[in-house]
């Protein structure tokens, strides 16, 4: 049976461990069998949720007895569980700091990444909007507030409102350290925890601008507009998508990444091999992330 909780699809066999799931709080695939089953568990980045639950979904066709878990809520926050509790992967939209490898390996494992595929961060405003496009600098000013005002921009004279990621999204510290450099949010700025909710926001808000994943803005196409971005007031503006992204062009493309605690061996080192795989990247693509165009066997 298939059910949809939360903005997820849940795949349960069996009551029994319908509950535990829902303890341990994320989105499982229970396959036949409820008892002796083999389960991964993952957790990490909102922006790789949708991603990791098709992969998973694909990966489990066929197998009895086993079951693949991911709980979202941000790279920041399932950091925390990766470090210092038994799970068997990370997702993550942003690489580890020497700080938190070094926790890693005082904690008695060495992290082991893999990039999984590419995304770019997108720049949403109100469909309203007359502005198309913005450089790196003017959105850093939208943010740290010193364009209070659209008519700085090239927009309607009415004031900014900025959403942004929270804390604990791996999203906000690509965010924070490419675009703000240092900058401290305006105060006005509301930080929200998901991607959706950041949609939904500037879908509501005349003068509203925020970031998120780019298969987030493109499913709300309509209810936000996507702005085309240029790194310097020399460079074009582009638009994020496919080619610009790889190619470098479009100013906030970004790997997404899977880390584990050691060499994946067993099932896990199965999965991910299997998100690195010809099928597992056609996913990714058909999913609206980009595939890892070049991919390491292990």
């Amino acid at each position: 049976m298939r059910k949809k909780l939360g903005g997820h699809a849940w795949f349960t066999l069996g009551a029994l461990l319908t509950a535990w799931a829902l303890l341990f709080g994320s989105t499982w695939w229970l396959v036949k069998h409820a008892e002796s089953f083999k389960r991964l568990a993952g957790c990490g980045s909102d922006t790789m949720a949708p991603l990791v639950d098709r992969w998973a979904a694909s990966f489990l066709e066929g197998k009895e007895a086993t079951a693949i878990g991911y709980r979202g809520g941000g790279s920041q926050h399932g950091l925390g569980t990766y470090l210092y509790q038994e799970i068997d992967f990370f997702a993550s939209s942003r690489e580890l700091s020497a700080q938190e490898r070094g926790i890693a390996k005082a904690r008695g494992f060495e992290p082991v990444v893999f990039v999984v595929a590419w995304d770019g961060l997108a720049i949403v405003v109100h469909p309203s909007s007359p502005v198309e496009s913005l450089t790196l600098d003017h959105v850093r000013r939208l943010f740290a507030g010193d364009m209070a005002n659209w008519k700085a921009a090239g927009g309607h004279d009415e004031p900014v409102q900025c959403f942004a990621r929270d804390k604990d999204s791996g999203t906000e510290t690509f965010f924070a350290q490419r675009v703000l450099q240092g900058d401290a949010y305006a105060p006005a700025t509301r930080h929200l925890a998901t991607n959706v909710a950041i949609v939904e926001a500037v879908a509501r808000t005349v003068g509203g601008i925020g970031f998120v994943g780019l298969e987030h803005a493109r499913e709300a196409r309509g209810a936000v507009k996507i702005v085309a971005l240029a790194g310097h007031e020399s460079e074009g503006s582009v638009l994020p998508a496919a080619d610009t992204i790889l190619s470098g062009a479009y100013p906030l493309a970004r790997p997404l990444r899977l880390y584990t605690r050691g060499q994946p061996e067993g099932l896990l080192g199965d999965f991910v091999r299997f998100c690195r795989s010809e099928d597992g990247q056609r996913i990714a693509a058909e999913a609206g992330y980009l595939p890892e165009a070049a991919l390491e066997s292990f």
